[in-house]
């Protein structure tokens, strides 16, 4: 079931030269730094109020606009505000 989402903005982040990273680390090595990784991402979406997606492999998918404090906040000031957020947490 799906409802309809009049604007949403959606940040995928990346993690640069993965496939070298693949090659120099273990296993558990590259488990580990992924983990580090997303769960920093986590805080700081947590922080900046944006809704995590997903995780795959090495990208990770967040957006605003989504979850109905978001859609309020769209209604009553525009997209901007969270617009304004998704960049916060985009350059941190």
């Amino acid at each position: 079931i799906s409802d309809a989402v009049p604007r949403v903005s959606i940040l995928f982040v990346l993690i640069s030269d993965f496939d070298k990273l693949i090659q120099s680390k273990t296993a558990n090595e590259l488990l580990a730094f992924l983990n580090q990784q997303f769960t920093n991402m986590d805080k700081i979406c947590s922080m900046n109020k944006v809704t995590k997606i997903e995780t795959v492999c090495e990208e990770y998918v967040a957006c605003v606009g989504v979850v109905p404090e978001d859609k309020e906040e769209n209604d009553r000031d525009g997209h901007s505000p969270l617009l304004t957020r998704l960049l916060r947490a985009a350059e941190q």
